[in-house]
Order: C-alpha cells, then sequence, then structure tokens
C-alpha cells in the first residue's frame, strides 16, 4: 500500500510538472505537493545560480526567505550542490554543517541533488521537527521527484530561451537606434538567463 502511495505521488506530480510552464508556479506547485503528501514539516527547492544556491520555493516559510542565497559547499544543503550526492541527517543537532534558517526547530534533514545529464541544477530540501524522520522508502521517492523536477527545469529553461530569442527578433526590426536596442538586448539576456552581467562589444578599428 505505500508503495502504491508512492508510485501514485510520483505520477500526480510529474502530471502536474508537465503541465505547468510557468517555473516559479512549478516549483512552489512541487513543494506543495510533496509536503503535504508526504507529510514533511518543510520542503524546498535551491536552484544554483553562479556560486550560489538560491531559494526559489518553499513551505510552511514566510515568502521573505524565497531569493535568500546560500554558498555552495555551505550548510548540509550546499555540500549536496557540490557533491551532487544525496544527503540524510538523522539528528541535525549532530552535523556539524547544519545551517539553519528561520524560527521552526528541525531535527532531521534529507537533500537529494536535481541533476540533469550529469549536471547539478540544484537541490530538494526536506526537513522535520522529528529525529530520524526520513528512511529509504522517502529517499527512494524524493530520488525519483528530482530526476522529475530535472527535467522540468531543463526543459523550462529551452523554453525560456525560445522566448527571449523570438523576442529579441521582433526588437530588432522595431528599434532602430542602436543606443536603445543594445541596451534592452544585454537587459533581457542578463535578466531573463539570471546571468551576473552581459554586454555587446562592437569592434571599431583594431
Amino acid at each position: 500500500q505505500a508503495l502504491q502511495h508512492d508510485i501514485e505521488l510520483i505520477l500526480q506530480i510529474g502530471l502536474q510538472i508537465n503541465a505547468e510552464h510557468d517555473l516559479d508556479r512549478l516549483l512552489h506547485l512541487t513543494v506543495q505537493a510533496i509536503r503535504e503528501s508526504l507529510k514533511y514539516s518543510y520542503c524546498a527547492i535551491l536552484l544554483k545560480e553562479g556560486t550560489d544556491l538560491v531559494i526559489r520555493a518553499v513551505t510552511e516559510y514566510p515568502e521573505a526567505i524565497v531569493g535568500k542565497r546560500i554558498p555552495i559547499g555551505t550548510g548540509i544543503t550546499g555540500r549536496c550542490a557540490a557533491s551532487g550526492v544525496e544527503s540524510l541527517v538523522a539528528d541535525v543537532s549532530k552535523c556539524p554543517h547544519y545551517v539553519h534558517l528561520g524560527h521552526e526547530v528541525f531535527r532531521s534533514e534529507l537533500d537529494i541533488p536535481i541533476i540533469f545529464r550529469g549536471k547539478v541544477l540544484g537541490v530538494l530540501n526536506t526537513q522535520s521537527t522529528l529525529t530520524n524522520a526520513f528512511g529509504d522508502r522517502d529517499l527512494h521517492t524524493l530520488k525519483i521527484l528530482g530526476t522529475q523536477i530535472g527535467v522540468a527545469l531543463y526543459n523550462a529553461h529551452i523554453r525560456g530561451q525560445l522566448e527571449l530569442v523570438q523576442d529579441i527578433g521582433l526588437q530588432l526590426v522595431t528599434i532602430v537606434r542602436t543606443e536603445e536596442l543594445f541596451p534592452w538586448i544585454v537587459r533581457q539576456i542578463r535578466d531573463r538567463l539570471h546571468h551576473d552581467s552581459c554586454a555587446i562589444l562592437r569592434v571599431e578599428g583594431d
């Protein structure tokens, strides 16, 4: 019966992921479904941006925590992102790497790297107010869900790139002045592809 429940959960979240095209909504719906179905105290998805993990969706915490950055390699979650290996901690009070966020007191933690084609895209983070809350069943189920989230993130990235190319193509024929066009293009590339900076360099002489 437990196995049947897990299979149904995986199918339900998989269908939800494939049907949703807005990335932020997709991530929010995913953490809500995982927490409610598996009865965890906390669930979050953090995505890699440069040398940091950024909290993109979270349950049971104020929305203000969304956007908080954790350096890769820091804490249990950051070390999971750095190694690309899942991490199950039965009692976080005995783990020197644990980094506490917020006011809730958690006792155990399970982190699953979100990987697509060998590249770590982020971490699926779950925590519980109970010690020894996670077992092999949780590990197996969340690893499958982590794979599904990885595919969804890749698809969302490709859609975003195609939409960006389309939007820039439209602006190329409507904005004539390069002093207006070029700043608009670099802003779009920087913001929509989540880069720290972007520039267009023009050749002048040598």
